[in-house]
């Protein structure tokens, strides 16, 4: 199943400003997800190599300028497959969330506090946002509250987010 994933479990936030709060919708459990993971640690392990190449090339006794310049030549290609990889991996967590319905609440105490408004940012990279508009911050007491994320998901039927906080502070 897909995770929410949030930059904090804990959002320090001051009452009486706006909450806004982007967040996404990732798998890395997926079969693309781990494919792509692999290839992206294979590329790591083959860096350390080329590393240790380079700096045999450049210690050895006596030097050879060319079996420098071919380590550094090869280190700089993985270090630039690095990059790719971990776009694809990047590119392979992500859940697409076109056409799933979901709301989000604050509680404190198992007490439905306030729900936040949901906008959908950009569907198909799983991206959304949670907000509130500080006039209604501003009643907010200060406290520690559990916020929660509920998806439905069409032919998967209902589903929820790790409890995160949001932590009120005195604006």
């Amino acid at each position: 199943m897909a995770t929410i994933s949030s930059d904090k479990k804990v959002i320090p936030f001051k009452r009486g400003d706006d909450f806004l709060h982007d967040m996404t919708v990732k798998n890395k459990n997926s079969v693309g997800a781990l494919a792509a993971l692999a290839t992206l640690t294979a590329s790591q392990a083959q860096l350390v190599l080329d590393q240790a190449t380079l700096d045999a090339a450049i210690a050895a006794i006596p030097y050879v300028a060319q079996d420098e310049t071919d380590a550094q030549a090869a280190y700089d290609a993985t270090a630039a497959q690095i990059v790719i990889d971990q776009a694809a991996y990047d590119a392979a967590i992500v859940v697409d969330i076109t056409g799933w319905t979901i709301t989000s609440e604050l509680s404190w105490c198992d007490a439905v506090e306030d729900t936040l408004v949901v906008t959908m940012v950009n569907e198909p990279l799983g991206q959304f946002r949670l907000s509130r508009d500080s006039t209604l911050t501003a009643a907010w007491k200060k406290r520690l509250l559990d916020a929660d994320i509920r998806f439905d998901i069409p032919g998967l039927g209902k589903r929820s987010s790790k409890t995160f906080y949001v932590d009120l502070r005195e604006s």
